[in-house]
């Protein structure tokens, strides 16, 4: 894998398979950890990601943006892809859109034995 290219955008060519390997290195290294920790309440975990990213949204509008953005469209496009099934309920999130979903809901299943 080679180090993001700075002549393309981040999800771009070889900038996405770094962006992929940065998020699984952070759910692996951060998240889980915190999970695992005694007494961690998810909630609380989810709230400080949501917090975090909100300041890495806002500093990277500041770095490529031209000072009106306050989160880049290509950044709210890739969030967007994720969010959208949660909002929905369906509960089919892609993390890492080449990895396929990690948890997918189907409704449905098996009937019922009547016997």
């Amino acid at each position: 894998m080679t180090f993001p290219n700075p002549t393309l955008g981040p999800f771009e060519a070889e900038n996405n398979d770094w962006a992929q390997h940065v998020a699984s290195g952070f759910v692996s290294e951060i998240t889980r950890e915190q999970l695992a920790s005694p007494g961690c309440d998810p909630a609380h975990a989810a709230m400080a990601h949501l917090a975090g990213f909100v300041i890495c949204a806002m500093s990277d509008a500041g770095k490529r943006g031209d000072g009106r953005q306050q989160i880049m469209p290509d950044l709210l496009e890739e969030v967007t892809l994720r969010l959208k099934p949660l909002f929905a309920g369906t509960i089919g999130v892609t993390i890492l859109p080449s990895n396929g979903p990690l948890l997918t809901v189907v409704p449905g299943g098996k009937p019922d034995d009547a016997a």
